[in-house]
């Protein structure tokens, strides 16, 4: 879990000015990511991850522990 989170907090740093990103962050209010953006993460990590996200799954995420956890999910 933690490796999967160190992944995606470096995706994040690329994307926000935010100093700080755990996993209760939440993507729009504390890290100012747009929703365009926020689809582009998702692309990210299905590549990184070798996942499928549906479109149900991203609407459902809101913080940074949303996306572990999606991915804890689907990278077995």
């Amino acid at each position: 879990r933690q490796e999967i989170l160190n992944t995606i907090t470096n995706m994040f740093a690329l994307m926000t000015s935010a100093e700080h990103i755990e996993e209760s962050s939440e993507l729009i209010d504390d890290l100012g990511i747009s929703s365009m953006d926020i689809l582009t993460l998702m692309s990210y990590i299905e590549e990184e991850f070798h996942i499928q996200i549906t479109e149900r799954s991203i609407r459902k995420i809101l913080t940074v522990g949303d996306i572990v956890d999606l991915v804890v999910k689907e990278y077995k």
